[in-house]
């Protein structure tokens, strides 16, 4: 998604819990197109920080793409209940 927004001329936040796996994007790209930052998200500490960087680069935030995710193999029947909440609970936080 991150390569088919820049080819549209499009800027990018790009956000990734290991920031270095896009060093060879980021080299394709300048600093006013692409801005690539940590973010956990499931830690709300980076989470605000993924946003207020982005509005610091880009001065605002209009499209939020999240694909985050995490998955448990197995029966549903079988799958903890702490398990299974996490994998739930994986999200943006809604109030920025």
């Amino acid at each position: 998604m991150t390569e088919a927004a820049l080819a549209h001329g499009d800027k990018v936040v790009a956000t990734l819990r290991k920031p270095e796996m896009l060093e060879s994007l980021q080299a394709k790209y300048p600093a006013d197109k692409l801005l690539v930052t940590k973010l956990d998200v499931t830690k709300p500490d980076d989470i605000e920080s993924a946003f207020a960087k982005a509005k610091e680069a880009f001065g605002r935030v209009d499209v939020v793409f999240n694909n985050a995710a995490w998955s448990v193999f197995g029966e549903i029947e079988g799958t903890p209940d702490n398990q299974a909440h996490a994998m739930f609970e994986v999200r943006i936080n809604n109030e920025l």
